[in-house]
């Protein structure tokens, strides 16, 4: 069992490191590449909508940390009832979050008109209304997963959890490229990252459920 340990910790390590060298990588080739095919202004468009709902992430409030913290405490103890309890309640918390995203993400889409009719044209209007709600729902799938990514990292499943985000990170940006080649607009890099992120999502629920017995508790 430590031996077990000890080699998803070191794995861990390794592909952490990995993801980062990727990412670093992919990202200097990868940007200039998606300006070439959507141009500067849909670029402008992804990335402004994009850093908008990056704000969203406070209302997180480091819940993640504590979660992981509390499983591993119980995990210790050996205390199985506390375990699918916490478990229950920050998926019931999270699904809270969620509805105050929603309802905060539905007044920002009402007043996107308003806020950019000085700076963008009637059609990037329509098309940033739409991928506005697509990045709201990437981040509501990335909440939704924050509770299962601390039950693996609290297992210490730690290869299984760095290398489907690292099939992410090297996947999805040839998925894009390739998907803008033929429709070369921001909506389709959003479109394409919902689907990577609902398919992510998918995989840790099925996995902490048959592979980790996660029960819950209410």
């Amino acid at each position: 069992m430590n031996q077990t340990l000890s080699t998803q910790r070191k794995l861990g390590t390794l592909l952490s490191y990995a993801m980062l060298l990727c990412n670093t990588i992919i990202n200097l080739a990868y940007v200039p590449i998606l300006l070439t095919f959507i141009g500067i202004s849909e670029f402008g468009l992804y990335r402004l909508l994009g850093s908008i709902i990056a704000y969203f992430n406070i209302l997180d409030f480091g819940l993640s940390t504590t979660i992981i913290r509390f499983l591993v405490k119980y995990r210790v103890e050996n205390n199985q009832k506390c375990i699918d309890k916490l478990i229950t309640m920050s998926l019931i918390l999270y699904m809270i979050i969620g509805i105050i995203l929603c309802l905060i993400g539905l007044v920002f889409y009402y007043f996107i008109p308003t806020i950019f009719s000085d700076s963008l044209t009637p059609g990037m209007i329509n098309s940033a209304k739409t991928i506005f709600i697509l990045l709201l729902i990437n981040l509501l799938m990335l909440f939704s997963s924050k509770v299962f990514d601390a039950i693996i990292i609290s297992k210490e499943h730690f290869v299984f959890h760095r290398l489907i985000s690292l099939l992410q990170i090297i996947l999805q940006p040839f998925f894009i490229v390739a998907t803008v080649y033929f429709y070369p607009t921001a909506l389709s890099v959003v479109i394409v990252q919902t689907l990577f992120n609902l398919v992510l999502a998918i995989i840790k629920i099925i996995y902490c459920r048959y592979k980790l017995k996660v029960v819950f508790r209410y």
